[in-house]
């Protein structure tokens, strides 16, 4: 069943548990387990104050030795040096594995003499590359332990580190990476994990922008950061904000264009840091300038290739009783006398979308702005449009095909992958930058949201990399973009009422909208850079402002420009 306001009938009724709250959410739901990301434009603190946890006490039993080093993870200084003080010597124990973060309470329970068995149920898994992605499941962790001068220490242990969502919020700053769209126009966030090391937030960034995107984003994006390019020594900043970058001597060798593109990745990466105020570019410590490109540039630089820019069009659309109304929009001509049950336009206004529903099946029409709109896909439930690059219009049809389609050519069949392969998508909703897409997919156990990666080959698309944002207990329904990295759906709660969330593109923190207002039955969302949220239900569409919630039009399946 595909779900838009009209359609509220859920197959599977799973509730959510303890939605937003800070951390150590069970893994029935989504998690928030750290501090806000923070947009471009400062927010990232490049020195925090670090917990420095104990090391083995004396007379430490088995299981309290077992329960110190694990909340010695905290502190990754020194190669997680504290917790290395928990082991015997001669006790190899690799971290580069990644990072597994399971939710409290864990059970530490012995087994033997000299033997400790840890149970927990995992939240998620940070990679070598920073890059968190939601698991569930249980974990099970045996540590081995020895005598050592009258001690008990760890002997054996599997590698990785085990960090509880507490920990993890106190350990990690979520923050960004910016690469490009293959045409180069536009940046894309890569959300990453950073911990709070030395040499410090900011030189960490730059090498893993240095070091290119993740498999999972990587056949989606380009990057402009010339082959082979490394950071000559750290990126220190100055009294007065300046982050001076010193890129090996290959850098020297690049175009204006080029130029422009890597500054922009730079630059948006570090001005996620409040201290940061401009950025001092040099190649092997000359400045590195190209024509139009100077190399000291302001923190602001560069918002041409904002991958969320606030769209031309303010407003949204909605449609009641197969007419298209606006909510502080006007509403285009085109889609006028056209019974529609769902209606869109793209960012720059200049295409539109809608579904009609025939009775016996429904109909994509898409069209430009001078209409009129054209028949460009049957099926017997189609979802809402959505726009992706080129103003390609997305759907998915209860077939468990996904299309895109543009005025002036016959739709072509996306290509899915992975999870979303033969999967029944209900919704789908295009990140602004056209380099991801998300995905509100049915399974046996309720609906989940995925995140996929977008590959474009001339007409045709493939959806890559699919990935859980949201597990399906959560049972989603309706998805849409707030921001470059943040996302707005909806989750069934305790009582069967439903509830908004806004959760990061890479699951990893989730805020709870809901509030006063708010309706029960709310299955469908729009949001968009700049406006404000909505939520509608059978009964209409509510706006959300501060906390609170009103409602604004007796329509419902509202859509914002680009969405």
């Amino acid at each position: 069943m595909i779900a838009r306001a009209r359609r509220h009938g859920l197959a599977v009724a799973v509730a959510l548990v303890a939605v937003g709250g800070c951390a150590g959410v069970p893994d029935s739901g989504p998690v928030r387990v750290g501090r806000p990301v923070a947009a471009a434009g400062g927010g990232l603190a490049d020195v925090t104050v670090r917990e420095v946890p104990a090391g083995p006490q004396p007379g430490a039993s088995p299981v309290q030795l077992v329960g110190g080093f694990l909340r010695a993870m905290v502190d990754s200084d020194g190669g997680y040096g504290v917790a290395r003080s928990y082991l015997a010597p001669g006790t190899t124990w690799s971290t580069a594995s990644g990072m597994t973060i399971y939710a409290e309470p864990s059970r530490l329970v012995p087994s033997g003499r000299d033997t400790v068995v840890v149970r927990a149920q995992r939240v998620g898994v940070v990679g070598p590359h920073g890059v968190y992605r939601v698991g569930g499941g249980s974990i099970r962790r045996t540590y081995h332990l020895t005598r050592h001068a009258g001690q008990w220490r760890i002997s054996h242990l599997d590698a990785g580190v085990l960090l509880s969502s507490d920990d993890a919020g106190r350990l990690l700053q979520p923050a960004a990476l910016y690469f490009l769209t293959p045409a180069g126009t536009r940046l894309v966030p890569q959300p990453v994990l950073v911990p709070p090391q030395e040499p410090g937030i900011a030189t960490t960034l730059i090498r893993g922008l240095l070091a290119g995107p993740s498999p999972l984003l990587a056949p989606g994006v380009r990057t402009a950061v010339p082959r082979g390019t490394t950071l000559v020594g750290n990126v220190p900043i100055s009294a007065d904000g300046v982050a001076e970058v010193d890129l090996s001597s290959g850098a020297s060798q690049i175009s204006a264009a080029q130029g422009a593109r890597l500054s922009a990745q730079i630059v948006w990466t570090l001005s996620q840091l409040s201290s940061v105020t401009a950025v001092h570019l040099l190649a092997n410590g000359s400045p590195l300038e190209a024509p139009g490109v100077p190399s000291l540039q302001p923190a602001s630089s560069w918002r041409q290739f904002d991958p969320a820019p606030v769209a031309a069009l303010r407003g949204a659309l909605v449609v009641h009783d197969g007419n298209v109304l606006g909510i502080d929009a006007a509403v285009p001509p085109a889609l006028n006398h056209v019974a529609l049950i769902a209606a869109a336009r793209s960012a720059d206004g200049q295409v539109l979308a809608g579904i009609r529903d025939t009775g016996a099946s429904e109909e994509l029409l898409v069209g430009d702005i001078a209409g009129p709109l054209h028949q460009r896909l049957r099926a017997t439930q189609i979802t809402s449009p959505t726009f992706g690059p080129g103003n390609a219009v997305f759907v998915a049809t209860s077939s468990g095909h996904v299309y895109a389609a543009a005025p002036d050519s016959r739709p072509q069949r996306v290509t899915l992958t992975g999870r979303l392969k033969g999967a029944s998508v209900r919704d789908l909703a295009m990140s602004r930058d056209g380099a991801r897409v998300a995905a509100v997919v049915a399974t046996a156990g309720g609906a989940e949201l995925d995140l996929a990666t977008v590959v474009q080959s001339g007409s045709r698309f493939e959806f890559r990399e699919p990935r859980v944002l949201v597990r399906a207990r959560s049972d989603v329904a309706g998805v849409a973009w707030a921001a470059a990295d943040e996302l707005v759906t909806t989750v069934l709660r305790a009582g069967g009422r439903r509830g908004v969330v806004r959760v990061t593109s890479d699951g990893y923190q989730i805020a709870d909208l809901s509030g006063p207002g708010l309706p029960a039955a709310v299955d469908t969302v729009a949001a968009a850079p700049g406006e404000r949220v909505l939520a509608a239900s059978p009964a209409g569409t509510w706006q959300l402002a501060g906390r609170r919630w009103r409602r604004v039009s007796e329509a419902a399946s509202p859509e914002y420009a680009g969405g």
